[in-house]
């Protein structure tokens, strides 16, 4: 009785701690705007904010889609560009979809119901809205565009470029040796090259098969007394590219001077692969790593 009381609960006290202790908030915040009274009800009585208003379903459609999409690629890059992108892209495709999907279908729902014969027609939009519509289009054609052509295929190396790497004064030492991740990938070299703004910390890979670079690299920062404090996830390939068994390539990951100065190690794994999003194992010497992340120490800050 006490497991089943337990179970029946879990989904009320589950409820309560993400949503149910906020709405008494949002009702109080429906009676205050449905009195229309006071500076904050004029404020949003505005005619910008109202449009915004009108718009928020198909925000309400479209947010989760394009986060999942920045999630992916954007969300590792620091910096307000990337989330104020996301965000004009929101805006951009609501307000499309809300002048040519959202009121030709409403018009047409409501001619149908009274004439039984439904009438699509794109709502009459003043100079102003018609001028945001072309904005808009001309700013998700661009976003598609830097998408598409952007980003440059993975930073591929040569053999001989790899070995001159690997002679270089290098900063960053494996614990475990060479890393070999599943049976997909090897990491054979690694270094940092010092900057005035901070460092940049080149791992250079070896494919063990033809595979597509689908997934993240696990990049954690860890302090002198090998405590996590930030991660630093990125994608494999913006397009999954697709390289032949024996393929050597690079990644390139900045570290700004503010993490550079706080950080004596990096743990790096792979993870996200399939659809279950599964960590490949990683393994040194042929014995696997216990958390399937190698080591790297950056000498130089010790």
């Amino acid at each position: 009785m006490l497991t089943f009381q337990t179970a029946a609960q879990a989904p009320l006290f589950t409820w309560l701690y993400h949503a149910g202790t906020v709405a008494p908030a949002f009702a109080l915040t429906i009676v205050v705007f449905a009195l229309n009274r006071g500076w904050l009800s004029r404020a949003l009585s505005l005619p910008l904010l109202v449009y915004l208003g009108e718009i928020s379903f198909s925000v309400y459609l479209v947010h989760r889609l394009l986060l999942y999409y920045y999630y992916n690629h954007f969300a590792t890059y620091e910096g307000w560009l990337p989330i104020t992108l996301y965000a004009a892209a929101v805006l951009a495709a609501s307000h499309l979809l809300y002048v040519f999907v959202e009121c030709p279908c409403r018009q047409a729902i409501v001619s149908y119901w009274k004439t039984k014969k439904p009438v699509w027609q794109i709502p009459r939009l003043a100079w102003f809205n018609r001028c945001f519509l072309a904005l808009d289009c001309l700013f998700i054609a661009a976003l598609l565009l830097f998408i598409h052509f952007g980003q440059s295929a993975v930073a591929k190396v040569s053999a001989e470029q790899n070995n001159a790497d690997s002679r270089l004064a290098s900063s960053l030492v494996s614990t475990a040796g060479p890393a070999r991740f599943g049976e997909e990938v090897e990491l054979v070299a690694s270094r940092l090259e010092r900057k005035p703004e901070g460092a940049i910390c080149y791992l250079t890979w070896r494919t063990l098969k033809e595979q597509r670079l689908e997934g993240f690299v696990s990049l954690q920062l860890r302090t002198a007394k090998d405590e996590y404090y930030k991660r630093r996830d990125y994608k494999r390939a913006w397009r999954e590219d697709l390289l032949p068994a024996g393929t050597l390539y690079q990644d390139k990951i900045l570290l700004s001077s503010r993490e550079l100065e706080n950080t004596a190690s990096l743990k790096v794994g792979i993870w996200g692969i399939g659809n279950d999003l599964a960590t490949l194992p990683a393994y040194a010497d042929k014995e696997r790593l216990s958390d399937d992340k190698v080591t790297l120490l950056l000498e130089a800050t010790r």
